[in-house]
């Protein structure tokens, strides 16, 4: 029974040194700074910008995204155009090989990368004449600092 209860204070000791030396190690680094100063700038900025707000875009500033993504599929050398619909940006096209469908889904990269929101995307007949031709449908936005 007495070798039991060594074992058993062995241990403990065991645990208690490991977790002391743990906290001892975070204390360390804290005091160091090397997380303070991180976690301090971070407070900083959010505090400094504000928060930012979405604010969808107007009709100027959707006919210049316009622009911008028909610069785009004509590097791209895509059978498509984009136009502008209101307060949407649509992009119609034909998908001819598949080399038109990885550039496709280069284009849809592009738009995701992009501060749109997507509203559609598809293929097919259920959307546009076509049986190869695809439409995808976006509203652009900005963000402000509040």
């Amino acid at each position: 029974m007495k070798q039991y209860n060594l074992v058993i204070l062995f241990i403990l000791i065991l645990i208690t040194i490991s977790v002391s030396s743990y906290f001892f190690y975070l204390d360390i680094i804290y005091k160091d700074k090397l997380v303070k100063k991180d976690v301090e700038s971070l407070y900083d900025l959010t505090r400094i910008a504000g928060k930012p707000i979405v604010v969808y875009s107007n009709a100027t500033e959707i006919e210049e995204k316009v622009f911008k993504y028909n610069e785009i599929i004509q590097e791209l050398n895509i059978d498509a155009i984009a136009e502008a619909d209101s307060s949407f940006m649509v992009v119609r096209g034909e998908i001819h090989n598949n080399y038109s469908y990885i550039l496709l889904k280069r284009l849809l990269n592009i738009i995701k990368n992009d501060e749109v929101n997507l509203m559609t995307a598809c293929v097919g007949k259920e959307c546009t004449d076509n049986d190869y031709g695809f439409l995808i449908k976006f509203r652009p936005y900005l963000l402000k600092l509040k």
